[in-house]
Order: structure tokens, then C-alpha cells, then sequence
């Protein structure tokens, strides 16, 4: 199994508008890459750029403040790179928020630094959450799309096309989290999961008191940044975290557990 080379994530979250997600519905989009050429670096005009639409929710409705996440991806491809461009430097990049800058990119060929024919599987879906490398952001609707960049790493400015993908395909899942179908009550363990104190000084207490099989907990600054990572698959019913080395400003911490995920604001003195 090959796995991302780089996985660059930047967020945008407001404040008011998430809330405790309870209920996700999960989908995937297929991507025939056949007959797609890399060119050139990032950003230039004359690359391949797809808009992969994101329909699969088309049809749900009720759902409030809409939280959207992109939570695997896999591949399956051949591709050629053309002497002397090498496989490792074709990349795809992705971009979930469409600002026009790659967030996340794939490099299917990634350390084959040799030209010539190539292919690559990555035997299933990778489970970017798993990894603590999932990519969230506020959803105005339920609704959307996301636009795709083909691009050389290093463009060989004597070679054009530097490669191009002879056939295969790439999914990506997504998944889609609405806080107010199910809503937080009583009856849902995940939201009986608590943190204390929100405006904190230098210890964070997550609180599990029906012991749910909690994973892990990401603190994110406001610009998206990832800036501290905490296990919590030990925590039992209780976990004090050292959150000290935090900057003083406002954050967004995310909590997984097995059945979904919960969002809660933390305010760093």
C-alpha cells in the first residue's frame, strides 16, 4: 500500500456555527484520471483542473448547520512520465473549500523518481481520520462541489506534457454531519463527552463519564493550523491535558470517537 506523500490541510471554521454533530451520512465520488496530462507547477493557468460535483446528499433535508469532512481516499492508476520528468513529481491536488489553492495532494507514483510507465494502488480507502488527517470545513448547504489541480512538483520546462495519466481513477469519501437531525440529548453517549474548562490557563479535563471508546482529540487555531494532538483512547472516564504552549486565542477542538465526531470551542487565556 502506497500512502500520501503530503497531506497540506488548512480550515474554515465559524465559531457559530457548529455544533455537537451527531448524525453522518457517508459517500464517495469516483474520478476517471484517463487522458489527464501534468504539465506544469501549482497554480498555473495551464494545468488540468476538474470540478468533481458533490451531489450525494441532493436529497436530504432538515439538516442545520451542516458540518462537511473528507474523510478517505483511494487510487488505482497508470501513468506515464516522460524522460526526464520523473513519476514521484506528478501530483494532484485537491481543494475541498474551491479558493483556488491546492489544500490537500496525492501523489500516486510518490518516490518512483525514474521516468517511464507506472502503476499504483492504494488497496482500498485510505481512512484519513484514522490518521488524524481528515479535512473539515463549515458547509453553507448540503450541496457542492470541489475542484481538482493536475501538476508537476518540479516542472521540466523542455518537457511537455511532463506525463499523463493513461487510465485509472481516484474515489475520495465525504461525509456529511447535520447537528440538528439527531440533535445532543441525553440518550447520545457521544454528546454525555465533556471538556472543562472552555476559557482555560494550562490544563484542559476531557470528561467520558458513560466510558465511550473515545479516540483522539485535534486542537485547531482559527486560520485551520492543527497545533496539538491528544490520545485519548486511554482516558477511561477522565483525562487533565497540558495545554499551556497554546498561544492565547481561540480554538476549535475536535473530539473522534468510534460512532462520529463532536466539536467544542476552547478560549486560551
Amino acid at each position: 500500500m502506497r500512502k500520501i506523500t503530503t497531506l497540506l490541510s488548512t480550515f474554515s471554521f465559524a465559531f457559530g456555527m457548529l455544533a455537537h454533530a451527531q448524525t453522518t451520512l457517508t459517500e464517495t465520488v469516483d474520478v476517471d484520471v484517463a487522458g489527464i496530462e501534468s504539465r506544469y507547477s501549482l497554480g498555473d493557468p495551464g494545468n488540468v483542473y476538474l470540478t468533481i460535483p458533490l451531489d450525494g446528499f441532493a436529497d436530504l433535508t432538515d439538516c442545520e448547520n451542516p458540518v462537511l469532512e473528507f474523510t478517505g481516499i483511494s487510487w488505482d492508476t497508470n501513468q506515464t512520465a516522460n524522460s526526464p520528468s520523473w513519476l514521484s513529481e506528478m501530483v494532484i491536488g485537491f481543494d475541498p473549500d474551491l479558493d483556488g489553492a491546492a489544500d490537500v495532494n496525492l501523489t500516486p507514483g510518490a518516490g518512483v523518481n525514474n521516468s517511464g510507465p507506472g502503476s499504483y494502488s492504494s488497496d482500498g480507502i485510505i481512512d484519513l481520520v484514522a490518521a488524524g488527517l481528515s479535512y473539515y470545513l463549515v458547509a453553507n448547504d448540503i450541496s457542492g462541489s470541489m475542484s481538482l489541480e493536475f501538476f508537476e512538483s518540479f516542472d521540466d520546462g523542455s518537457v511537455d506534457p511532463d506525463g499523463v495519466y493513461d487510465s485509472g481513477s481516484i474515489t475520495i469519501e465525504y461525509r456529511l454531519s447535520c447537528s440538528n437531525t439527531l440533535g445532543v440529548n441525553e440518550s447520545s453517549d457521544l454528546a454525555s463527552v465533556t471538556m472543562y474548562p472552555n476559557l482555560v490557563n494550562d490544563f484542559v479535563t476531557f470528561v467520558n463519564p458513560r466510558s465511550v471508546e473515545v479516540q483522539f482529540a485535534q486542537i485547531y487555531d482559527i486560520s485551520g493550523k492543527l497545533v496539538q494532538s491528544i490520545d485519548l483512547s486511554d482516558m477511561g472516564v477522565e483525562k487533565r491535558v497540558d495545554v499551556s504552549e497554546l498561544a492565547s486565542a481561540n480554538y476549535i477542538v475536535k473530539i473522534q470517537s468510534g460512532s462520529g465526531v463532536i466539536v467544542k470551542k476552547l478560549i486560551k487565556q
